[in-house]
């Protein structure tokens, strides 16, 4: 069976206090942890019984909704609130979004809507779709802009629907796909890293057609030991990029001729070399 509600209520009038926790308890069976007057009851109610929603008015006196908001946050008390008010003022709404609140309601709502709201907002829905397409349809609203739109809104010339993230749209898709791939060519080919997670950034444009890549342990001389195997067998280093991110270093050589498969072996047996390649790029 399915916990119900549980709010904690707010409000500094207690007829209003009474009245709201007889409604949600008797009519819509939401449990009422208790219920607060100040801002020093409602610190401790959430504290210590942790509901699932704080329902809360604005203009309590003498510490208003806004300054308790403040004050619960900087206690850690995260308690999803919600606003239960008589201002319909824009700016008290928009001002009470950006404190965070959940919900913002007003006191003469329908008592069914209220509810209907309540359960929604606990549920982790943030708007009453059902209420905006009918503002939208009554002209209470000219456009909505969402970026989780339902099937109910969708389709609405009213309605800007937009992704929620950026990548999830088509063209971000199709364009992380050729990136992606670009850039697993891009090593396989040339032995380029880009973007990883665990190996340094290494680009370095080719110079020669002779190239080779070597992933080592980030420790001194290794460069040194590497150059010592090329110039032993007669190679010239036309280029190289040397790129360490942690304990892993990683090092690209463009030579003016071949390598031949002993220089290779030579340099795999260096210690702490944990792989060496070959890319040789092919003519035409």
């Amino acid at each position: 069976m399915t916990e119900p509600i549980s709010v904690v209520l707010i409000d500094d009038h207690g007829l209003c206090r009474r009245g709201l926790s007889e409604l949600l308890e008797q009519r819509a069976g939401i449990k009422v942890h208790g219920t607060a007057g100040t801002a020093d009851e409602a610190v401790r109610l959430l504290a210590s019984t942790k509901p699932d929603l704080a329902i809360m008015d604005l203009k309590m006196s003498p510490v208003d909704g806004f300054r308790l908001l403040t004050r619960l946050r900087a206690e850690g008390i995260g308690t999803p609130v919600v606003v239960l008010t008589m201002s319909d003022s824009q700016d008290d709404l928009a001002r009470a979004f950006r404190a965070g609140v959940r919900g913002y309601l007003l006191k003469d709502m329908d008592p069914d809507d209220v509810i209907d709201a309540i359960r929604r907002i606990a549920r982790g829905e943030i708007v009453d779709e059902a209420a905006v397409a009918a503002a939208l349809a009554s002209g209470k609203l000219t456009a909505y802009i969402s970026d989780f739109p339902s099937r109910a809104l969708i389709g609405n010339p009213k309605v800007i629907s937009l992704p929620h993230l950026g990548a999830s749209t088509y063209e971000a898709e199709s364009n992380c796909a050729v990136m992606v791939a670009d850039n697993l060519r891009a090593y396989l080919e040339h032995g380029v890293i880009r973007y990883s997670v665990n190996f340094p950034e290494a680009d370095l444009p080719r110079t020669t057609p002779h190239r080779i890549t070597i992933a080592n342990a980030n420790v001194p001389n290794m460069v040194g030991q590497i150059s010592t195997c090329l110039g032993d067998a007669g190679l010239n280093i036309a280029d190289l990029l040397n790129k360490s991110r942690g304990e892993v270093a990683y090092t690209i050589v463009d030579l003016d001729g071949p390598v031949k498969e002993e220089t290779l072996v030579r340099i795999r047996g260096i210690d702490g070399v944990l792989s060496v390649r070959c890319l040789n790029e092919q003519p035409g």
